[in-house]
């Protein structure tokens, strides 16, 4: 997907959140490679991410979720989703399991919640095929 955004076949849109989200590294051999790597996906602009910063109105739509429709998310998921929601993205890919639980409400809404694997969005000029071993 990312080397669609960087041809400019689809945008994939990131909250400037995930930068202090990119931690969990536990081997110090592999933080190391690790550290340089995730600079340059999110913050350096190269990435193929558009990397979408925090704003009182994204933070008002976050909370929203909630007052509003009744979706409960962790703060930073909540952000996630009305970043995603204010850009008309399609599609927010997660693995978490409590915003799945949400993806009839957030389909009302336009927005398909999908694991990254399960994307409609990727052109087919770009799918890998099986990567199974």
């Amino acid at each position: 997907m990312l080397d669609a955004s960087r041809d400019g076949k689809v945008d994939v849109f990131t909250s400037a959140l995930s930068i202090a989200e990119c931690t969990h590294v536990e081997d110090q051999n592999k933080l190391n490679q690790a550290k340089p790597f995730f600079m340059g996906l999110l913050a350096s602009g190269r990435g193929g991410f558009k990397l979408v910063q925090p704003t009182l109105a994204l933070m008002e739509r976050a909370r929203a979720l909630r007052w509003i429709h009744s979706i409960s998310l962790r703060g930073s998921d909540a952000i996630h989703a009305a970043t995603a929601l204010h850009f008309g993205c399609s599609e927010l890919w997660s693995c978490d399991g409590k915003i799945a639980k949400s993806a009839p409400t957030f389909g009302s809404m336009g927005l398909r919640i999908c694991a990254p694997r399960d994307t409609e969005q990727l052109p087919d000029d770009y799918r890998q095929g099986s990567l199974a071993v």
